[in-house]
């Protein structure tokens, strides 16, 4: 089987996929949003369901799961508080009944290109100034 991922030499890759799932989870949460602690807490999974795809992860696994939970949790709560209200109506009619892997790969094409991309670029640099302090 070959991966998906690549922690070693594609993490940004992988911080995308983070950032794709959270807005799945976040639009179909739509209107109830969760708090911060609960994004944080139901991030703590995401690691897990995405490993299958993952290479070179290594023996210590932090550093990935600190990257993808850190991708979740802050485009969550960036699509609870940035994205307006008339949007989310318009993608939680669009993707809430739909079956996850066609609404993942919706999202994901919608999130992989022009301006959205930009903004995960940024968040990706932010990530990495943020994770070089961490450590």
């Amino acid at each position: 089987m070959i991966a998906t991922y690549c922690f070693a030499e594609r993490p940004h890759e992988l911080f995308t996929e983070g950032v794709v799932r959270a807005w799945l989870v976040a639009i179909r949460d739509f209107p109830q949003f969760k708090s911060w602690d609960e994004c944080v807490a139901a991030a703590q999974g995401i690691p897990d369901d995405l490993a299958s795809d993952v290479c070179c992860i290594g023996e210590n696994d932090y550093p990935y799961r600190y990257l993808v939970v850190y991708a979740w949790s802050l485009s969550y709560q960036a699509f609870a508080r940035d994205i307006s209200e008339r949007e989310k109506v318009v993608y939680a009619s669009a993707l809430k009944r739909m079956p996850s892997d066609e609404a993942l790969a919706l999202v994901r094409s919608g999130l992989t290109g022009g301006d959205a991309q930009a903004a995960i670029n940024e968040a990706y640099a932010s990530f990495q100034c943020a994770d070089e302090g961490r450590v």
